[in-house]
């Protein structure tokens, strides 16, 4: 994850990654609600309602709908883990520490850059 000079999260960033898609915003919502839990994609799917290639492409990118750079792992607000379950292995997904304790800087963020400023889609407030 890009970070300013002092080390903190560049919020300007994560903020404009999130508004820039409707399924981001989501995953990372529901990620932090459940945190420090974790869940499997198919979960991901029916809490979300997102598709599971859009979900995996949120959450790792997929280099076409959605970049690398702005994926939610690549931001540090999301973890993988790889479990084994019966020959198989599957991923879970979860927010990281960081990600959920900077929810309130992103909405604080958002206040702070006002009305005039104009993105596509709102950042949820807590409890939506």
């Amino acid at each position: 994850m890009e970070n300013n000079s002092k080390g903190s999260p560049d919020i300007g960033r994560i903020y404009s990654a999130l508004n820039s898609s409707r399924v981001r915003q989501d995953v990372y919502e529901y990620l932090c609600s459940i945190y420090p839990r974790k869940a499997f994609i198919q979960e991901l799917s029916k809490e979300t309602r997102h598709s599971v290639t859009n979900l995996k492409g949120s959450l790792e990118g997929d280099g076409i709908s959605f970049s690398y750079d702005d994926a939610l792992i690549e931001l540090g607000l999301a973890e993988s883990a790889e479990i084994r379950l019966y020959r198989k292995i599957a991923k879970s997904f979860g927010a990281t520490e960081q990600g959920f304790r900077i929810r309130d800087r992103l909405r604080n963020y958002k206040r702070s850059i006002g009305p005039t400023h104009t993105h596509t889609q709102p950042l949820p407030e807590q409890g939506s």
